[in-house]
């Protein structure tokens, strides 16, 4: 997750917007409107499907009425919890537009200032950092350090720049991704999970930082060595596409999954949990994809350059 909001920064340019204003409603209409209408979609198909298997719910109507609080996940939006994502992200982009315009030693400060006044208020309040917010308040806290840290390599440095840089020094790059792996896995083995999306922390919170800024930097300069590859380019374009329709892909994943994981349960292995095992895991994945491919086909052909998504 600190990964998909140093991503969001690096692609993150406010000055391409007129005022603040058109940059609040267009953020919106890119966000907010398909996290609405994919969660009540999603809602739907849970609703449904618990109805029809029976299952002890506590309530049909409270991860509905969790779309418009966007208080955390798991078991607040149990419907899909995946979406948790997109308000915290809105939230994220517009205060950093205000942030952005500052010098960037200024505009890291705050960042990091904001980031550990939360942790401070999350210890007092919370326990483990547990404190969920409306619209994810919270989260979005925390991961100001990242896209704040994102946004100053992209106006200091540039996209196009960066990338050259590392091609030029591209062993090196390789012997830092290497390390860089290795210390992220070190750190996951001797501490314990983090989830941003319920505002649960079981590490210290620098521990937190640390592991989530090594993967941050690990993962950029792993993906920017595999773009310039020749022999994995018709590899790396079927990655592009996924990026450009991460947006569904995010909203649409969990309910699918949900759905193969208890095929793939029925069918092979009912007495083992799926997801604890490494094959029948990658089979659900596969399945999921099957589905999940063309119905973001279908919907960019038929909705989206209808308007009818967005």
């Amino acid at each position: 997750m600190p990964f998909f909001f140093f991503v969001s920064a690096l692609l993150f340019n406010p000055r391409k917007f007129k005022s603040f204003g058109t940059f609040v409603i267009q953020r919106a209409k890119r966000l907010l409107i398909p996290y609405v209408l994919y969660s009540i979609i999603t809602w739907c198909i849970w609703a449904i499907f618990r109805y029809i298997r029976g299952d002890a719910v506590d309530s049909y109507f409270m991860p509905l009425f969790q779309t418009f609080i966007a208080q955390g996940s798991g078991a607040f939006m149990v419907h899909n919890s995946a979406l948790w994502f997109i308000p915290c992200l809105y939230v994220l982009e517009i205060a950093f537009y205000h942030i952005s315009k500052l010098k960037t030693p200024v505009m890291l400060g705050i960042c990091w200032i904001i980031a550990l006044l939360g942790c401070m208020m999350a210890r007092i309040w919370g326990n483990q950092y547990l404190l969920t917010l409306p619209w994810n308040l919270d989260a979005a806290i925390f991961a100001l350090p990242f896209f704040g840290t994102a946004y100053a390599v992209r106006e200091k440095l540039g996209l196009a720049e960066l990338q050259n840089y590392i091609a030029r020094n591209h062993i090196v790059a390789w012997i830092v991704v290497i390390v860089l792996w290795a210390l992220m896995g070190v750190m996951a083995f001797c501490y314990g999970e983090c989830s941003m999306g319920s505002s649960s922390y079981l590490c210290p919170m620098w521990v937190f930082y640390i592991r989530a800024f090594i993967g941050c930097f690990a993962l950029t300069i792993f993906s920017i060595l595999i773009a310039r590859i020749d022999i994995a380019k018709s590899f790396t374009r079927g990655f592009e596409w996924f990026g450009q329709n991460s947006l569904d892909i995010l909203c649409l994943h969990i309910p699918v999954k949900g759905v193969a994981i208890i095929l793939v349960a029925k069918i092979f292995q009912p007495q083992i949990e799926v997801s604890s095992n490494a094959p029948l895991s990658a089979l659900a994945f596969v399945m999921t994809m099957i589905v999940l491919v063309p119905t973001v086909l279908v919907i960019n052909k038929y909705f989206r350059k209808q308007d009818i998504v967005f």
